[in-house]
C-alpha cells in the first residue's frame, strides 16, 4: 500500500493514458473517488484506520520529530531494561545509541 500526494492538476494530465505505469492508475482512482466518493476496488479500510490512528498519535505527541524520537527512546530503554532483567544482553550498538540520545 502506498500513498500519493499530488496536485489534482498533475493528475488531470494523466487522463486517458494507457495504464502501463502506476501513475496512470492514480488518475482513474482519483476521478472515481471524486465522482462516487468510493474506492474503485475493495477499500483498504484497515490501512486507512491505521493511518488515521498514526496521524492522531503524531499530532497528540506534538506533531514533530523530537516528540517521536523521545517516544522511541523511551521504548528502547524499556526494551533494553527488560532484556537485562531477563538476563539477555543488549547489542552494544543499542547501548551506544542510548548514551548518545541522553
Amino acid at each position: 500500500m502506498g500513498f500519493v500526494f499530488v496536485r489534482s492538476g498533475v493528475l488531470e494530465t494523466l487522463r486517458g493514458q494507457f495504464a502501463r505505469r502506476w501513475r496512470s492508475i492514480w488518475h482513474d482512482q482519483w476521478a472515481y473517488m471524486e465522482k462516487t466518493t468510493q474506492w474503485r476496488f475493495t477499500p483498504p479500510t484497515h490501512v486507512v484506520v491505521a493511518l488515521n490512528a498514526a496521524l492522531e498519535q503524531y499530532i497528540g505527541e506534538g506533531g514533530g520529530q523530537p516528540a517521536r524520537l523521545a517516544r522511541y527512546t523511551r521504548n528502547c530503554e524499556t526494551l533494553v531494561a527488560g532484556m537485562a532483567r531477563a538476563g539477555l544482553p543488549a547489542r552494544s550498538s543499542i547501548r551506544r545509541s542510548r548514551r548518545r540520545s541522553s
